[in-house]
């Protein structure tokens, strides 16, 4: 009987184990509004993905448009991002935490990181 006990009790610990270690692992959200002037291509990376070689997720965002991305949050609670653009124009790589916005307004600058609400290209 104490076996039994024993047995299911470390059952309950692995299964409650496993569960957290998949949550942490879960999808998380941001928003991305776009003031730039022009269409951008945007790309997310999991919270600690150093090497932003493979995006988790990638969508071009239209001028005065906003669009919500995902990445693994890893425990971390937030997304890493990258504008495409090219070399010339430069880049925007920071992180953005989990349900809040970016505004980004050019290429290569940005404001408002981590607003809890929408933003606006006024």
């Amino acid at each position: 009987m104490i076996k039994r006990f024993k047995q299911s009790v470390l059952t309950s610990l692995l299964i409650a184990s496993l569960g957290l270690s998949y949550n942490a692992q879960a999808d998380i959200k941001i928003y991305v509004k776009n003031c730039s002037g022009s269409k951008m291509d945007v790309d997310t990376f999991n919270a600690k993905d150093d090497s932003w070689i493979s995006p988790y997720q990638s969508k071009s965002i239209s001028h005065n448009d906003s669009k919500k991305m995902k990445c693994k949050g890893q425990g971390v609670g937030r997304c890493r991002i990258n504008t495409d653009c090219s070399l010339s124009k430069g880049s925007i790589k920071t992180r953005v935490k989990k349900n809040k916005w970016i505004k980004i307004t050019a290429c290569d600058s940005y404001e408002d990181k981590n607003s809890s609400t929408e933003p606006s290209c006024d």
